[in-house]
Formats: C-alpha cells, structure tokens, sequence
C-alpha cells in the first residue's frame, strides 16, 4: 500500500498511515525534530507510563482514526497499558494542564479512555499514568486534520482551546 504523511504538530511527529476502508486509516507515528526522523512512537511506555519513541519500525506503535472526522480520536491497536484504556491521549502534567502563551503547563501522550471532542480535561477519563499514583485529567478527541497534518487541540479548563505548541 501507498503511505500517505500525517503530522503531529504537538511533537513533531508524523504517521505513515495507508488506507483502511474508505475513512479509517491507520499506521504508525514517526517522530521528527524539525525535520530530522528520530523515529516512531514506540508500543511501550517509559519509566513514567508516557510514551516515547524508538527507532525500529517494528517496536512502533499501531493506531487507527477516523479521517473524516473534524475532531477525532486516535485508537491504539496494541496499546502497552490497560486494555480499557486504548486511546493515543495527552494526560495533564503535574505542574499545570493550562496551556498557552505564558502558561508553563505541559500534558504527557499516554493511553486513555475516550473523552468528548471539545471536553476539558477530565479527571474521571482514566489514563495509563494513573497506576503509578498520578491522577492529572486526560483529553483524547483533541486530534484534527489540515492537509496531510494532525494537530492535537488540548481544550483548557477555562474552555479555552490551547495553541498547538511544540
């Protein structure tokens, strides 16, 4: 199969994503620095339940969206934590989810239950960071696509829609 780019404006990444039926897509994420391959993210966790990046295609994790979807999900088809919690998420860091100029927040990409599109960050939505003692709230349908780009669209508390920030 032809893949076609999608880019992950939060982190530099790309998916190299072929055609599954007429609106699902799926693949792999590559992970890039300007615009230098560091390589994908990885299906497994690092020491904090967040993801990282390795650079075998084979240890890569697999995902799956909807491409007609304005705002959307992203399924992991093999997802290194908690089988409920398959969705490819950002999770609020610890030291403030409020992100935008001036803010110092940050959020983590883990695996999480599935929140509504335009939801703030929910603390009931179960995350894969959870198991370690950290209870920050999660966000999971924040994915839109422009052209061949994803970009992840954290909704603050306020209900302000943060600026992709890399």
């Amino acid at each position: 199969r032809r893949g076609v780019l999608f880019g992950l404006a939060i982190l530099f990444l790309i998916a190299s994503i072929g055609p599954l039926q007429a609106s699902l897509v799926s693949g792999n994420l590559e992970v890039f620095s300007g615009g230098t391959l560091l390589g994908y993210v990885s299906n497994t966790y690092d020491g904090q339940n967040s993801f990282t990046y390795t650079t075998t295609l084979s240890d890569a994790l697999l995902v799956e969206f909807d491409a007609s979807a304005s705002n959307f999900s992203i399924m992991m088809q093999d997802p290194p934590g908690s089988p409920f919690n398959t969705y490819f998420g950002a999770v609020g860091g610890a030291y403030g989810d409020q992100l935008g100029a001036g803010q110092s927040g940050y959020t983590y990409l883990s695996g999480s239950s599935l929140t509504a599109a335009g939801a703030t960050p929910s603390s009931l939505a179960t995350n894969d960071i959870q198991p370690l003692g950290y209870s920050g709230p999660s966000e999971t349908t924040i994915w839109t696509r422009v052209g061949d780009m994803l970009s992840a669209n954290w909704v603050n508390a306020d209900g302000t829609v943060a600026p992709n920030q890399v």
